[in-house]
């Protein structure tokens, strides 16, 4: 094998291309996994969001678990995904519409060349695209796996079949990056991932010889352990409860299929190659004697697939993202071109290291410890309940005599010996228990930096709705990291859709804007550059307590009327409000000026403004 390096790359067809890939990324990417232990704080994240802290077990059969942290998880990601983002594709090279000959339409007034409205169709299509392929689930199990891992991983690939962008979330067992403190995906040299498929089904997708791919061993590759992470039913936890003690073995968790490991990188490789023109002669120099170079691969990004250890090449191809049929200057101005189809988000950034970190991390202790004392309590209650019975052998019983089936009668063979028999004293619970159980759960959420407001609780002393919501804004000043990581999957999402759309858009897709239907086709926006903006926190929920605050501001401006305030701070019979004002002020007044003005018969006014005046028996509230 010769000296191949990322500045070096083997060419495509060289007997050496799918080992050295395998070997020096795919191995080095877990090599540095496994330095940073990266597997087994995900394995411990997934163990106290899945399980708790403290793991049911026969020996433990009293343990209780209070999964603070999983309750915590699924609140930060409901809050972060409450809602569908509000967002708007805007145009970067002001397009202008055109006449048949291409040539752009002035304004009669200004003589100024007429805006296309291309940038308000696409952000309807991307609407649609957002809202017909449920983008805002496939952001949920993102933001789950954020907040569990302290990392998550989206990669946007084209469906086919549905002529759509589609957004897969990536485990990061499976997540494949060169070694470095990266920004985003896109810094790296290679960035890719691995996956579990059938032989079969490997060898169907890549029209590849039966029989030609190997199964391997992925349990432990890919992170599969992690099915263990279940607290066990309270059958198997308690056996001595049941009839039977006797353990039945689980079944093998590790499943019965056979799978191959395959593994998809994309790689920078910045090759040249000579320029053709559409004849195939090459394209010369302004010496023309050297001929012109160019890029292999479109945008320097190179695809490949391999199996069997390295061993066998699926595919080894130029950028998929964009359009083969479509010049290098037309592919250029889409954002898949020079751009890996991945998008990553931390919950916690850790400046020496792009996988982030979760809050379990910094709380799992104080989580442990909070669920240890429950259980320490739980187990003194049971044992007060139950406490020791002394039963001397004077009396004549044995334990076969003494149940604790009600009506029990015991015959001692004395009073005096029966006398005897009695309950051991428990001692009481220290008084501190409960206040330390308080002070750790406090501890737990100044860690983990969660309001009380925040909660649904109403704090000590605290009653005014603003002082509310001033709270619950503090505490999304404390999220604002995490709301931005979310704001950039979802800008990273939009990018990527529309640079499919453009790429592969051969059909007109029928769209809504301004209550007129009419169509779009991607190819047509080809050569167009566009943005995809997102308002800051749009996602995230917004309580009534914010809204009503937000409408009494905005009265006080004289940005909405009376009859916005009263809709919105939900006012008992505030339609029959809003009518009686309109009766007493000055509105009747005035349309009685603009009917005069238009010409109407004073009778008829004057009857108009009669009927008016009537009070109204309408809806009430």
């Amino acid at each position: 094998m010769e000296k191949w390096t990322l500045s070096n790359l083997p060419p495509e067809g060289h007997p050496d291309v799918g080992r050295w890939f395998w070997d020096n990324c795919f191995m080095v990417s877990e090599a540095e996994k496994e330095r940073l232990l990266l597997k087994e704080r995900w394995q411990e994240n997934h163990r106290i969001w899945r399980g708790g802290a403290v793991q049911r077990s026969l020996r433990n059969k009293h343990a209780v678990t209070a999964n603070l942290i999983f309750s915590n998880v699924q609140r930060t990601v409901a809050n972060l995904t409450a809602k569908n983002p509000a967002a708007e594709v805007v145009s970067l090279d002001g397009g202008y519409q055109v006449d048949q000959e291409g040539q752009p339409l002035l304004d009669p007034k200004t003589g100024e060349p007429i805006p296309d409205d291309s940038d308000k169709k696409v952000t309807v299509r991307m609407k649609d695209w957002w809202n017909t392929t449920e983008q805002i689930n496939v952001l949920v199990d993102s933001a789950l796996g954020m907040e569990i891992y302290g990392t998550t991983i989206e990669k946007g690939v084209y469906d086919s079949h549905y002529s759509e962008c589609s957004v897969v979330v990536i485990d990061p067992y499976s997540y494949v990056i060169a070694p470095g403190n990266w920004l985003s995906p896109n810094d790296a040299p290679y960035v890719g991932m691995a996956t579990a498929i059938r032989p079969d089904a490997v060898e169907s997708m890549f029209d590849l010889e039966p029989g030609s791919v190997n199964v391997d061993e992925v349990y432990s590759i890919l992170g599969e352990e992690r099915e263990e992470n279940r607290p066990q039913p309270t059958k198997s936890a308690s056996a001595s409860m049941y009839g039977s003690k006797t353990m039945h073995p689980r079944a093998n968790s590790k499943g019965g299929e056979d799978r191959a490991l395959v593994v998809e990188l994309f790689v920078r490789d910045n090759s040249m190659e000579p320029m053709t023109d559409e004849s195939g002669a090459p394209v010369l120099a302004e010496d023309g004697i050297t001929p012109k170079q160019r890029k292999k691969y479109p945008g320097g990004i190179r695809m490949i697939t391999m199996a069997n250890g390295g061993d066998l090449v699926c595919a080894d191809m130029p950028n998929p993202n964009v359009n083969p049929e479509l010049s290098r200057e037309e592919q250029s101005n889409t954002y898949l071109y020079d751009h890996f189809p991945y998008s990553t988000a931390v919950s916690y950034r850790d400046p020496a290291s792009p996988w982030g970190f979760s809050a379990a991390e910094q709380v799992g202790d104080l989580a442990e410890k909070i669920s240890e004392l429950l259980s320490r309590m739980y187990r003194y209650l049971a044992r007060v309940m139950l406490p020791p019975l002394v039963l001397p052998q004077d009396t004549g019983l044995t334990e076969d005599d003494v149940n604790n089936n009600p009506g029990l009668i015991l015959t001692p063979i004395t009073g005096n010996a029966g006398a005897g028999i009695h309950y051991i004293d428990v001692p009481s619970l220290p008084a501190d228990t409960t206040r330390l159980i308080e002070m750790l759960t406090g501890m737990f959420d100044r860690v983990y930096q969660i309001e009380d407001a925040d909660r649904g609780d109403t704090p000590n002393r605290i009653v005014a709705a603003s002082a509310i919501v001033a709270l619950q804004e503090r505490n999304q000043v404390l999220m604002r990291h995490k709301i931005r990581m979310v704001d950039y999957l979802i800008r990273q999402r939009g990018r990527m859709a529309i640079s499919f759309f453009q790429n592969f858009g051969v059909t007109t897709d029928p769209i809504k804007v301004d209550d007129s239907v009419t169509g779009i086709r991607g190819l047509d926006l080809i050569g167009r550059k566009f943005q995809y903006v997102v308002e800051s926190g749009s996602t995230i929920t917004q309580t009534s307590l914010e809204v009503k605050e937000q409408a009494i501001d905005l009265f006080d401006k004289g940005a909405i009327d009376s009859q916005a305030l009263l809709e919105t701070m939900n006012f008992p019979n505030w339609r029959a409000i809003v009518e009686r004002m309109a009766e007493s002020g000055d509105a009747l007044d005035q349309a009685a000026k603009i009917f005069i003005d238009a010409g109407v018969p004073q009778e008829t006014i004057v009857q108009l403004m009669e009927f008016a005046r009537q009070p109204q028996t309408g809806a009430t509230a």
